[in-house]
């Protein structure tokens, strides 16, 4: 075999190793073989100094006003439809500073379960308005 039979021969195990690797990727992933069902729910707060804010709406996670250094938290009850793992991420400019008391884990169909949602500020947080978004995938279990 000459070198352009074996170069042609290993550049078509690459692309085929790579066209395997994205259809396993979008192709599995999101006709919902691995994950059955994905929701996301806004989040926002606002950070200024001296003031105390509450927002009680339930249309999304609303954390209100928050001093700098201090925190803040959202209970939220989930029902699943189905026997799940359920996986929460956070994305926007307010992703750092959230986070969950449970997460990956199980859940099971008809079970509520209770989330407990976090804002933790530090001492320097600037002031401003800060939004972003709550990301529950559930899995296949």
């Amino acid at each position: 075999m000459n070198r352009s039979s074996l170069a042609l021969v290993l550049l078509s195990v690459l692309l085929l190793g790579v066209s395997l690797t994205l259809f396993a990727y979008y192709g599995f992933y999101l006709r919902g073989l691995f994950i059955l069902e994905h929701q996301e729910m806004k989040v926002d707060f606002r950070v200024q100094q001296g003031i105390i804010g509450l927002d009680a709406d339930t249309d999304a996670l609303h954390f209100g006003t928050i001093a700098p250094g201090g925190s803040s938290e959202r209970l939220m009850t989930v029902t699943p439809a189905r026997d799940a793992r359920l996986v929460i991420t956070f994305a926007g400019d307010a992703a750092p500073y959230l986070s969950v008391d449970k997460n990956d884990i199980r859940v099971v169909e008809g079970e509520p379960i209770e989330l407990n949602f976090t804002v933790t500020l530090p001492g320097n947080m600037s002031d401003g308005n800060y939004t972003g978004e709550a990301k529950l995938y559930f899995y296949r279990p």
